[in-house]
């Protein structure tokens, strides 16, 4: 896979496939940057609990995703050279290992404080579209089995749940992100393989144009060498 590849998705050239996918990255990741500074994407958000200071690291990963969706289309519309074409294609493999490697790491940080998370829970419910984290502090909620969560409007405890809810509701949300991870990186991975082919059929095609305007040179020179004899 790779070089060898004609077709992305087995229907789009090469070219367009490459469009396409460097504006998928601008889109998701900065689709990714400003749902963490609406504190609505849980994954990192929840990541950030445990570990204060990768939020900031997230985000700058993500920014360079989109920085290198940016030079996708660039190289589509404004440079289409080889050179610039493979700067791309690494730039995007980088991405994806980067990406992969975020969100992995989002994934066992979230994994391995599941009970801190499930606290917070306690206190401010589950973060999703319609209920912002309202504070990267880990929640001091009593360990005893008798506490019964208490819901205050236009308060920290205005989404709270009950143990059980969050519980369940951490469980489903750990497995659900493992599986968008997986699928996710396969996607980024093969996108890496085409921008990989595309560069590389831009340099072939530039290798073969030499080619044939050197040898057209040479017929040229041999031409006028000969009847330079006669």
């Amino acid at each position: 896979m790779g070089l060898g590849m004609d077709k992305c998705c087995c229907f789009i050239p090469l070219r367009s496939g490459t469009l396409i996918i460097s504006i998928v990255l601008i889109t998701l990741h900065s689709i990714d940057i400003l749902t963490c500074f609406a504190r609505i994407n849980a994954l990192p958000l929840y990541a950030a609990q445990s570990f204060w200071a990768w939020i900031d690291i997230y985000l700058i990963l993500s920014f360079f995703s989109v920085l290198c969706g940016i030079v996708g289309v660039s190289s589509i519309f404004l440079v289409s050279s080889p050179k610039f074409t493979e700067v791309l294609s690494k730039g995007v493999w980088a991405s994806c290992f980067l990406s992969v490697f975020k969100d992995t790491t989002s994934l066992a940080l979230v994994t391995s404080h599941k009970n801190t998370i499930v606290r917070s829970c306690l206190r401010s419910g589950i973060v999703g579209l319609y209920n912002p984290m309202s504070s990267f502090a880990p929640a001091n909620i009593t360990q005893s089995s008798f506490y019964t969560p208490v819901v205050y409007p236009d308060t920290l405890n205005e989404n709270a749940l009950g143990i059980d809810q969050c519980t369940y509701g951490i469980t489903q949300f750990i497995n659900v992100s493992i599986v968008l991870l997986v699928v996710s990186s396969l996607l980024q991975f093969y996108f890496g393989f085409v921008v990989r082919a595309y560069a590389g059929r831009l340099t072939k095609g530039a290798r073969h144009h030499r080619l044939h305007d050197q040898q057209i040179k040479d017929f040229e020179d041999s031409r006028h060498n000969m009847s330079t004899v006669y």
